[in-house]
């Protein structure tokens, strides 16, 4: 990935030091901290808790989602290398 700032998701740091650890440095990142909107809008709030649901989603350049993956248990991690190779394939579209 090179070049472009691509838009991240998240309610915290915790993503930008994973994007760091994992390479992915030139990621932006958004947050939804304050209110929750987003996650709200999209299913990924969880209730009572405030928490986001564990999940990974790629977006592609006309804001659509090409790829969701949400975990039922927050102990269990995405599929992160299926996320980053739909990302790929994405970013080879014209």
């Amino acid at each position: 990935m090179t070049g472009r700032k691509r838009p991240g998701y998240g309610k915290g740091s915790a993503q930008k030091r994973f994007a760091e650890e994992a390479g992915l440095g030139d990621l932006q990142y958004l947050s939804d901290h304050a209110s929750g909107a987003w996650a709200r809008a999209v299913g990924l709030l969880s209730g009572d808790l405030g928490l986001l649901a564990r999940a990974v989603v790629v977006v592609d350049r006309q804001g659509k989602v090409r790829y969701l993956q949400v975990v039922p248990e927050m102990t269990h991690l995405p599929d992160m290398e299926g996320a980053f190779q739909k990302a790929r394939a994405l970013s080879l579209e014209p």
